[in-house]
C-alpha cells in the first residue's frame, strides 16, 4: 500500500512539472527543491582548454585586428557553418566569435571588459545568493554590454533584457516613475529567478538560455516538433533564428575570454567611470524633483541618474496612503547622505 502510494505520488509530481512545461503562466513555479545550487556548464571547462592549446600552438598570440566586420558565420533557416577549428560543433561556433573579440570586435569587448568590472561586485553576489553558475553573468555582457538603459526593438530593456510581461511576472515595478528593469541589483534578482526557471523546465544551459533569447515557449514547441533535446543539434540542423543560434555560442566566448583574460590580453582594464552604482541608500520618505535633488547634492542630475537609472521621470516616485509605498530609496555615496539629510 506504501509503494502504490509513493507512485501516485511520483505520478503526480511528474504530471504537475509536465504542466508547468506547457503552461506559459506557470513558468515561474519553482520545485521545492528551489535552492539547490543549479551546475556549471561542463563543456565551458573544455572550451577554455581548447583555447589555451590553439593559442598557444600559433607562433603569436597578439591581438590580430583584421578587416572583417563579422564572425565567419553563416546562419540561415536550413543551414550553420563555422570556420573549423575542433571537428566539434560546439567548439567551432564558440571559437569563431573568441576569435572575433579577440581581433576586430576587441574595441567593442574590451569597453564590456570594463563596464564588468564596475557591475560584478553587485551582479556576481546575486547569482552566487541564488545559487547560479557564475558563467551566467556574462548573459548580460551579451544582451546589454553592461548599459542599464539598452532598450531593444522589442522593448526589451535594462541590463538583462527583459521583457515587459516577463519582467512584471518576476515582480519588477514598471510605470511612469520607475522602471526596475535598468535597476543593477532588482533586475538581476529578476534574471536570476528567470534563469533558474528555465533550467528547471529545459534541464540544460544551452537550451535554458536559447530560451531565454527566443522565448520558452518557442523553443518547447521547437523540441516537440524536432524530437530534439540538443541546443547543439538543433543550431546545426538551422532550426533556430540567427540571433538565438548566435547568442549561447557569444555568451560561451565572453565568459572563456574573461576568465582567461590574461591569455587574450585583455588584462589590466581600468574599470568603467560611466558606469557606477554606489552601495548604499538613502531611503526617501516623500517624492522629490530629481534635478532639485541634484542640486542639493552638489552634483549634476547626470550623475544622480547614473546612480539610478531605473527612474524614469523627473521625479521620484509619489508616496504616501494613496499610493500603498511609504518610502523610495535611491543609490547615493555614504559621504552624501549627512549632505542629503538636511534638506530632506
Amino acid at each position: 500500500m506504501v509503494v502504490h502510494k509513493l507512485k501516485l505520488v511520483v505520478l503526480s509530481s511528474l504530471f504537475i512539472q509536465g504542466c508547468v512545461q506547457m503552461h506559459s503562466s506557470e513558468l515561474f513555479l519553482q520545485p521545492k527543491n528551489e535552492e539547490k545550487p543549479l551546475p556549471e556548464y561542463t563543456h565551458l571547462n573544455k572550451i577554455r582548454e581548447h583555447s589555451r592549446r590553439t593559442l598557444h600552438s600559433t607562433p603569436s598570440s597578439k591581438p590580430n585586428q583584421n578587416t572583417s566586420t563579422t564572425p565567419n558565420t553563416t546562419t540561415t533557416t536550413t543551414t550553420t557553418t563555422t570556420t573549423t577549428t575542433s571537428g566539434t560543433p560546439e567548439l567551432d561556433a564558440v571559437y569563431t566569435w573568441i576569435r572575433y573579440y579577440s581581433s576586430i570586435g576587441r574595441p567593442g569587448f574590451n569597453i564590456w571588459m570594463q563596464r564588468a568590472a564596475s557591475v560584478h561586485k553587485i551582479i556576481s553576489p546575486i547569482l552566487k545568493k541564488h545559487q547560479l553558475p557564475d558563467f551566467l553573468f556574462y548573459v548580460a555582457m551579451i544582451e546589454s554590454g553592461f548599459q542599464p538603459d539598452a532598450t531593444s526593438s522589442q522593448n526589451a530593456s535594462g541590463t538583462w533584457q527583459l521583457q515587459l510581461a516577463t519582467a512584471k511576472h518576476l515582480g519588477l515595478r514598471i510605470d511612469t516613475w520607475v522602471d526596475e528593469r535598468r535597476d543593477p541589483e532588482k533586475s538581476t534578482h529578476a534574471a536570476a529567478k528567470y534563469l533558474r526557471s528555465l533550467y528547471n523546465r529545459f534541464g540544460d544551459w544551452p537550451l535554458a538560455l536559447a530560451a531565454y533569447n527566443a522565448g520558452p515557449n518557442n523553443i518547447g514547441r521547437l523540441l516537440k516538433k524536432t524530437q530534439s533535446d540538443c541546443f547543439w543539434k538543433l543550431r546545426t540542423e538551422g532550426h533556430l533564428r540567427k540571433e538565438t543560434a548566435e547568442f549561447v555560442p557569444k555568451i560561451l566566448a565572453a565568459a572563456t575570454i574573461a576568465t582567461e583574460s590574461e591569455l587574450f590580453h585583455f588584462d589590466n582594464l581600468p574599470p568603467s567611470k560611466i558606469i557606477e552604482y554606489p552601495p548604499h541608500q538613502f531611503r526617501l520618505r516623500r517624492s522629490h524633483n530629481v534635478k532639485k535633488l541634484a542640486q542639493q547634492l552638489k552634483i549634476s542630475v547626470q550623475k544622480l541618474r547614473r546612480w539610478n537609472p531605473e527612474l524614469n521621470s523627473h521625479s521620484t516616485p509619489p508616496l504616501g496612503k494613496h499610493t500603498g509605498r511609504h518610502s523610495y530609496s535611491i543609490r547615493l555615496p555614504k559621504q552624501l547622505h549627512r549632505q542629503l539629510k538636511r534638506h530632506v
